[in-house]
């Protein structure tokens, strides 16, 4: 294990983190970002992503930080980034399912009901994401302006 500012693996994340993990009300837990693709450096954050369990009853912000202040005391990381995926974009969502590595669960019916539903409105949207797409990069290449964009910013 390297820790301290070092470097890391998945399974080594995965086994500093279950204690912390394991006391919060989460139904799953995946890491993802640099560590979870394997292209880390020194300077990488830990990106953590948290499915919350359905009973949870308390302020979702004051669990996130606990996660957070345990994590990085855990992983001696110089920073931790904890998303909510319940309250996350779309696409960071399907990302950490498609790239990430899962940590923790706690509860795999609702990783699986999670997953699905994610899945269902990505593959939905698909179209819509399409369009938005080739219109950025036409708006990019002959740079026209967004709709409302202000002259000279």
């Amino acid at each position: 294990m390297t820790g301290a500012g070092g470097l890391w693996e998945p399974p080594e994340v995965a086994r500093a983190l279950a204690p912390c993990l394991g006391r919060q009300p989460i139904a799953a837990a995946w890491l993802y970002g640099s560590l979870a693709r394997g292209d880390v450096r020194q300077d990488s954050d830990v990106d953590l992503a948290v499915l919350f369990a359905a009973h949870l009853k308390t302020d979702r912000r004051r669990v996130l930080r606990e996660i957070e202040r345990a994590a990085a005391m855990a992983l001696a990381a110089r920073e931790v980034s904890l998303v909510d995926l319940e309250n996350a974009p779309l696409l960071l969502r399907h990302r950490v399912l498609r790239d990430g590595v899962l940590l923790a669960e706690a509860d795999p019916g609702a990783r699986s009901r999670f997953a699905a539903r994610v899945l269902e409105t990505y593959s939905e949207t698909r179209a819509v994401r399409c369009t938005l797409d080739r219109a950025t990069r036409y708006r990019l290449a002959h740079r026209v302006p967004a709709a409302g964009a202000i002259e000279g910013w």
